[in-house]
C-alpha cells in the first residue's frame, strides 16, 4: 500500500485533509469558529501533565503534493480561522503566532550532549518541530533536518523563521509519512513525541534510523517546587471553575522526574544505551504572557470560546492581584536518548 505522504526536497510537502474529518473546513475570518472537541479527542484536563495522547484513527490524506510557502496556508496572511478538526493535534494551527512568541527554547547544554552522540553534520528527522524552537539549534550545529509537522500554519512559520537549504519541511503525520529505511542518524522530537501512538514511538525510529542511530526525545515537565511560590496550588480553583482542574497524578519533584519514553525504550530490545539527562529550566511570566502561554496549549484551544476567555481573564487578573503580576513555572527538561542496535 502506498504511503499517504511523499517526501520532497527543501521546500514544503503537504497532505490534504480528507472529507472524513467532518469539522475540517476553511471559513472566513469574521465567521465564528466551531468550538467542539469531536469524538476522536482525549481532552487535556491538567496544566501539570504533558498534553494527553489523542485517540487515533482518522486518515490524514491519500496523497501529498509539493507546495510553496503561500500554498501551505493560503489564508494565513489574512488570519483566517479553521473549523475544529477531529484531531486535537491540529488545534495548534489556530495559535501558531502565539506559539512562536511564547513557547520556550531549550538549554544549550542539552544540544551539546546530543551532538556528542552524533556524527558531524548528521541527518536528523525531527518530529513535531512546531515553529522551530529546537530546530534552530539543530541547524546551528550543522545538522541537515527533515522536519515533519502536522499543522500547515505551524510549518509555514517554521519555514519562514528558518530559510535554510539544510531544512526540508513535510506537512504530514510522522506515523504515515514514507521516510526511507535506515536513512537518518537521529530521530529527534522536542515536547511533541507524546502525540505519537505508543507502538509507533519505537517502531518508526527502528525503521528510519541507521544502525547505531540515536532516538532523542525532549520532554518539558512541570514539577512540584517552591519556586512557584504556591501559585499553581492557589490557581486550582480557577482551573476547576472551567472544567480544567488537575485530574492526573501530582506533579513530580525535581529529583523524581522520569520521562515516559525511558521505560518504553528500555523495554524494547532494538535499542540500547538508554540515558536520561535532566536540566532545570524554570520559566517566569508576566500575567499577560502567562495568558499567551495558556492560549498556546491544545487543551485551551479546544475549550468553548466563552469558557476559554473566562479562564484566561480570571487567571490574568488573579496573577496581577495575588502574585504582583509575575509567576514562575517550575520546569525540568529531560533528554532521553537510546541507540539502535
Amino acid at each position: 500500500m502506498p504511503s499517504p505522504c511523499a517526501t520532497f526536497g527543501p521546500s514544503f510537502m503537504e497532505c490534504p485533509r480528507p472529507a472524513s474529518i467532518p469539522h475540517w473546513r476553511p471559513i472566513r475570518p469574521e465567521a465564528k469558529t466551531v468550538r467542539r472537541a469531536g469524538r476522536a479527542l482525549a481532552v487535556v484536563r491538567s496544566q501539570h501533565a504533558i498534553e494527553r495522547m489523542p485517540l487515533f484513527g482518522a486518515a490524514l490524506g491519500r496523497a501529498c503534493r509539493q507546495t510553496t510557502l503561500e500554498d501551505v496556508h493560503p489564508d494565513l496572511r489574512q488570519n483566517a480561522r479553521v473549523g475544529r478538526p477531529d484531531d486535537i493535534r491540529l488545534s495548534f494551527d489556530e495559535a501558531a503566532a502565539i506559539y512562536e512568541e511564547i513557547r520556550p527554547s531549550y538549554p544549550a547544554e542539552l544540544f551539546d550532549a546530543l551532538f556528542q552522540l552524533l556524527p558531524s553534520r548528521p541527518e536528523i528527522v525531527e518530529v513535531g518541530p512546531g515553529t522551530g524552537q529546537a530546530t534552530k539549534d539543530l541547524l546551528a550545529r550543522g545538522a541537515r533536518v527533515h522536519a515533519i509537522e502536522i499543522g500547515s500554519a505551524m510549518a509555514a512559520k517554521l519555514r519562514s523563521n528558518l530559510p535554510s537549504d539544510r531544512l526540508s519541511v513535510s506537512v504530514c503525520d510522522f506515523e504515515k509519512l514514507d521516510v526511507a529505511t535506515a536513512s537518518a542518524d537521529a530521530v529527534f522530537s522536542a515536547t511533541a513525541y507524546h502525540w505519537i501512538a505508543p507502538p509507533a514511538q519505537t517502531d518508526r525510529p527502528a525503521s528510519v534510523l541507521r544502525p547505531g542511530g540515536v532516538i532523542a526525545i525532549v520532554d518539558l515537565i512541570q514539577v512540584d517546587s517552591p519556586s512557584d511560590l504556591g501559585f499553581f496550588a492557589a490557581a486550582q480553583p480557577i482551573y476547576e471553575r472551567y472544567g480544567q482542574g488537575h485530574a492526573g497524578p501530582p506533579a513530580p519533584t525535581r529529583d523524581r522526574v522520569d520521562p515516559a519514553i525511558r521505560s518504553a525504550l528500555e523495554a524494547d530490545g532494538r535499542f540500547d544505551r538508554v540515558a536520561v539527562g535532566r536540566y532545570d529550566w524554570d520559566q517566569t511570566y508576566g500575567a499577560s504572557d502567562y495568558r499567551k502561554l495558556m492560549l498556546s496549549y491544545s487543551g485551551t484551544q479546544m475549550m468553548e470560546e466563552s469558557d476559554r476567555v473566562g479562564l484566561l481573564d480570571d487567571m490574568e487578573s488573579f496573577i496581577e492581584r495575588d502574585f504582583d503580576g509575575r509567576i514562575t513555572r517550575p520546569l525540568v527538561v529531560t533528554l532521553t536518548t537510546a541507540v539502535l542496535v
